[in-house]
């Protein structure tokens, strides 16, 4: 993570669930939000967060819904935007195919996700990247790439000799592959917020 957030980032931490993630990388930050729809998850990071302290003071937990709007949740850092957005396997919990409900749902949360970012940022999703996903991906960025509001940045996969989703490039066991994605903006743009996908 300290490749894509800088050390003085505010990061919110989206489906944040039963993670571990939470203490070992997003709480190294110096401030988090993390939130999940389930009040039980919540309830239970927040009795882990109790066990760790004082080392996670700086991380606090929300209930709450991606599909829905996300703007109250600035209230826990002072009413500014995030520096980041992250992500872990909340994309493949939540949309299981490539119908109509998920392309929807996919709009629906980049749109609230884009309301709480500070520009130019990243939304980091960690992902197994199966077909679907990458496909709800590049319908959501390419019909957004029309209005200027997201940039395909780049993706990595961590890969057991396998090819690049984007690219087709082949990566050997252990070796991480960047690529760019194989369209452009429309028009130029100063600082959309950018998907980062590993």
């Amino acid at each position: 993570m300290g490749e894509v957030f800088p050390p003085s980032s505010v990061l919110l931490h989206a489906g944040t669930g039963n993670s571990e993630l939470v203490f070992d990388a997003v709480g190294k930050y110096p401030r988090a939000v993390c939130m999940d729809v389930s009040s039980v998850a919540i309830a239970e990071m927040k009795e882990k967060k109790a066990s760790k302290l004082p080392a996670c003071e700086n991380i606090q937990f929300a209930v709450g819904d991606v599909l829905e709007p996300m703007v109250s949740l600035r209230d826990f850092v002072g009413g500014a935007s995030f520096d980041g957005v992250v992500d872990k396997g909340l994309m493949d919990a939540m949309m299981s195919s490539f119908d109509e409900e998920y392309q929807i749902n996919t709009d629906k949360l980049f749109r609230n996700v884009h309301e709480v970012m500070r520009s130019g940022r990243y939304y980091l999703c960690v992902t197994l990247a199966e077909e679907h996903l990458v496909r709800l991906f590049l319908l959501v960025l390419d019909s957004k790439n029309g209005s200027g509001d997201w940039m395909w940045s780049k993706v990595r996969q961590r890969a057991e000799a396998a090819s690049c989703l984007i690219c087709g490039e082949r990566s050997e066991l252990q070796k991480v592959a960047y690529c760019s994605p194989r369209f452009s903006l429309p028009r130029p743009v100063e600082h959309p917020p950018n998907l980062l996908v590993l």
